[in-house]
């Protein structure tokens, strides 16, 4: 006898093995031995599963005996019946977010028709309604001046200090301007008298005020004695001279036939209101003397006033 034993019991091929089944021996088919390969080693017959699967829940490692399918799906946690959970103080949940405790009765909270109160010290509230997701609340005035630390110029923002405030304060509002003698020739007298410079101060404060003009004194021979003309301030709002603005233009001598000179003369003045400030000048002598502005040969005069400070 040789291998492989062939027969099918056909005549000619007399030799007939029955195939096996699962309660008698047998010859194997081709077919189960394709489905014999195809289970792995140690493989068990663990029947698959006809329930559902248990919802989301708390990690365990399960006492079941069946096979969960490949498809298949676990439910979400239970979180109660939706129209419930609208008050949310009257409901407990457990870690997983599940409700676990309903306070009977709870209504939903109505929402608040008033303004919400400003920012302040930290409080539980007695309200019974319910803030609306749009509210605001008003920073209000917080006392003490500590919320936030102070700013550092060039390293910090933060609240401005009492002093800086200070500082600010008496940084003036940019104001000032230029006038213009408007004749181009005013005569000047042997008293103090209005030359046509007007200027009205807006407000209280100090003010730099600049007069810049030229002056001509016309003598017809040697005069008896110098001749000085001088310029002052004038406060026409309060009726009297500007204390200590006496200013000495220019001058000539008693052998002195004529003279023409410039001026640019600077006062600081400080007012308690708004008012008219006005340039006089006299000529202590009694020779003819004039305050040019323009025209031929002449620079113009004028007033120029800046306020420096509160």
């Amino acid at each position: 006898m040789s291998v492989p034993i062939t027969g099918d019991g056909t005549p000619g091929n007399p030799l007939d093995v029955a195939a096996a089944t699962t309660v008698s021996r047998g010859t194997m088919s081709a077919a189960q031995v394709t489905k014999l390969d195809g289970i792995a080693s140690g493989a068990t017959n663990t029947p698959l599963s006809s329930t559902l699967p248990a919802a989301i829940g708390s990690a365990a490692i399960g006492v079941g005996t069946t096979a969960a399918r490949d498809d298949h799906v676990h439910a979400l946690p239970a979180v109660g019946t939706a129209g419930t959970y609208a008050y949310p103080s009257s409901i407990t949940t457990d870690a997983q977010g599940r409700a676990t405790a309903v306070v009977a009765g709870s209504a939903p909270a109505a929402l608040s028709s008033t303004l919400p109160t400003a920012v302040g010290t930290a409080a539980i509230g007695v309200g019974t309604t319910a803030a609306r997701d749009d509210h605001a609340h008003f920073h209000g005035n917080q006392a003490g001046g500590t919320l936030h630390a102070t700013a550092v110029a060039g390293v910090s923002a933060g609240f401005i200090s009492a002093v800086d405030q200070a500082k600010l304060d008496a940084i003036p509002t940019p104001t000032g301007g230029t006038v213009n003698l408007a004749a181009s020739d005013y005569d000047v007298t042997g008293s103090f008298a209005d030359i046509g410079l007007n200027v009205a101060l807006p407000e209280a404060g100090t003010y730099r005020i600049t007069i810049d003009l030229w002056t001509v004194i016309n003598a017809g021979g040697p005069s008896t004695g110098d001749q000085i003309v001088y310029l002052r301030l004038y406060d026409n709002t309060a009726g009297t001279a500007v204390a200590n603005s006496d200013r000495s233009l220019g001058c000539i001598d008693a052998g002195g036939l004529s003279a023409s000179f410039s001026s640019s003369v600077t006062f600081r003045v400080t007012v308690a209101s708004a008012r008219t400030i006005k340039a006089q000048a006299f000529i202590d002598g009694s020779e003819d003397a004039h305050i040019k502005s323009g025209g031929a040969g002449f620079q113009y005069t004028q007033l120029n006033w800046e306020k420096v400070s509160n």
